[in-house]
């Protein structure tokens, strides 16, 4: 007797969201100025990188990408075989089913839980590393003043003083 599987369209679709890439976006603009910031702050990096101490996140970011892209596969896998399992009669075949998508779903929602905190922390370490770069480039801009020659006229014991100031 055919069952009915009209309930698994929704978690396919879901399931075909996750996993699907997206479409080619975004401006040749939007590409070229996130090119020239990242270039900017390689920049920056190399002449200033080596005087921070703490840490810039980029090892904590990577692997909360890592981790929540791997729950996320694990998710897109597990939650067919989870329900397909549930819908099945014969209790073999739902029991099969139903241990595969324990060992997708359980380690997919662990390891988004770990990523994405991890992701967050990593990209807020990150943010503050770079507006660390920042404050030193503007450092560096306010101390390098041009030199300057200015006209002085003040009043001296016997008269006025005329006279020129050079700063550099």
């Amino acid at each position: 007797m055919p069952t009915n599987h009209s309930f698994l369209a929704p978690i396919v679709a879901l399931a075909l969201l996750l996993v699907s890439t997206p479409a080619e976006g975004g401006s040749p603009r939007t590409a070229s100025a996130a090119a020239s910031v990242r270039a900017r702050y390689a920049a920056l990096e190399q002449q200033f990188g080596a005087a921070y101490t703490e840490d810039d996140g980029v090892g904590l970011r990577r692997a909360g990408i890592a981790l929540t892209a791997l729950g996320g596969g694990a998710l897109a896998f597990g939650i067919p075989f989870l329900a397909v399992g549930f819908g099945r009669d014969d209790l073999p075949v739902a029991d099969v089913l139903l241990g595969v998508a324990n060992y997708l779903v359980v380690p997919g929602v662990v390891s988004i839980a770990v990523g994405i905190p991890l992701l967050v922390k990593g990209t807020r370490r990150r943010d503050r590393y770079r507006q660390w770069l920042d404050e030193q480039d503007r450092q560096r801009h306010l101390s390098r003043t041009p030199p300057r020659l200015t006209p002085l006229l003040r009043p001296s014991r016997g008269g006025l003083f005329l006279g020129l100031s050079l700063r550099f």
